[in-house]
């Protein structure tokens, strides 16, 4: 696979497999971890904000900060953050240390994947920004989906409160190796600016992109800590029963990302975008109304092909439409717009699910991805591919 290599600028995929590892156990039993710490569903929804708000201040800094002083000192900030946040959660026997590992992860998330998205970005300027975001995302899913079956083993021999530390101390130790191979392996590609040239996105084409990120970013925070909850609460669901369910799923994101990346290389960016999120809303449509968790496996299934699909060519839109000289700054407020998104997501799910009805999060999901995927196609320009003359240029 091309993202194991670690040549050029293929050195960035390694890194990324191994800080996603815990991304996995997170994903599925952070809110059942949380909940038998004592949280409530709203303290379930702070954890997800604790992590995002963090992203929301240091992401846009991080862009300025890569644009002067070069990408490869933010990946190792970031990389060591990630370091601290796994002993964190490995230690996290009350709710406060929990909170304290969102924030670490938080940091280190907002450092290492802004500095990331600009150094593929550096290097798509021949055409292929959309097939390296998405072998970023086949790399950080396959790392997620090894470190869930890692830790779901260790959950179910252990229990999930056991099985949780012994999983973060393994992950710590990835961790570590993650900056290791930073250190050694990722070089810049190109000096950085001590004081760059802006060369501004127009404020109207930022707006809009800021619109969908945190649009899409909320749409799918709100489904985050109550998704697995509702399996739970409806079916009686046992954390095996819902690994094997999200499994079919999760493999199917690990492994398309990479190849339907290249579609926006070749076809229209916007109308992938904008046809693959109105899909994943419409499958969201399909969650409250499947009756068993065999239909709903299947329904996730078609979920993670409309995301694997609509994700790198949306990112791929950024990098095309920021210039080189302020791709990390662009990166950074797109990030953290969606980083407000995915903050205010979690909040309103976990309170519409306890408030309103269990199925009202999937109902406004499938209302905004539509409206996101409608301002791409109506609102903002497709981007002029460069062609090899442009990247000699460039």
């Amino acid at each position: 696979m091309t993202w194991l290599t670690s040549g050029g600028g293929n050195a960035i995929y390694p890194p990324a497999f191994l800080l996603a590892m815990p991304a996995g156990l997170l994903g599925v039993y952070l809110p059942l971890y949380g909940r038998d710490l004592g949280a409530t569903t709203f303290q379930i929804g702070l954890l997800y904000a604790a992590f995002h708000l963090t992203g929301v201040i240091v992401r846009p800094l991080t862009g300025i900060g890569a644009d002067r002083l070069g990408r490869r000192r933010f990946l190792l900030a970031g990389a060591a953050c990630y370091v601290l946040a796994a002993m964190l959660f490995a230690s996290s026997l009350s709710l406060p240390v929990l909170f304290a590992a969102r924030l670490a992860q938080g940091l280190g998330s907002a450092l290492f994947w802004v500095a990331t998205y600009a150094f593929l970005a550096d290097l798509g300027r021949d055409g292929t920004s959309g097939r390296r975001f998405g072998l970023l995302t086949t790399a950080f899913t396959s790392g997620s989906i090894l470190g869930t079956v890692l830790s779901y083993g260790a959950v179910v021999v252990l229990g999930l409160l056991a099985g949780w530390r012994v999983s973060f101390v393994v992950f710590a130790l990835t961790n570590l190796l993650a900056l290791v191979l930073v250190f050694r392996r990722v070089r810049p590609h190109a000096p950085p600016l001590p004081v760059p040239a802006l060369r501004p996105v127009r404020r109207g084409v930022l707006l809009c992109l800021l619109s969908v990120s945190f649009l899409v970013a909320a749409a799918f925070g709100m489904l985050a800590p109550i998704t697995l909850l509702y399996l739970r609460d409806r079916f009686g669901a046992t954390e095996f029963l819902i690994g094997v369910a999200s499994a079919p799923s999760a493999v199917v994101y690990a492994l398309a990302p990479g190849h339907l990346g290249t579609l926006g290389d070749r076809y229209s960016r916007r109308a992938i975008v904008a046809v693959a999120l109105a899909a994943s809303g419409a499958v969201s449509l399909l969650f409250p109304l499947a009756p068993s968790l065999v239909l709903l496996s299947g329904i996730w299934i078609l979920e993670a092909l409309f995301v694997a699909a609509a994700m790198p060519a949306q990112d791929a839109i950024v990098s095309e439409v920021s210039g080189g000289d302020v791709r990390g700054r662009t990166f950074g407020i797109y990030a953290a717009a969606a980083g407000l998104g995915a903050s205010a997501g979690p909040l309103a799910g976990g309170w519409l699910y306890d408030n309103v009805g269990h199925a009202t999060p999937f109902w406004l999901n499938a209302a905004l991805l539509p409206i996101a995927g409608a301002i791409v196609f109506w609102t903002l320009p497709e981007p002029r591919r460069h062609t090899e003359t442009d990247a000699m240029e460039s």
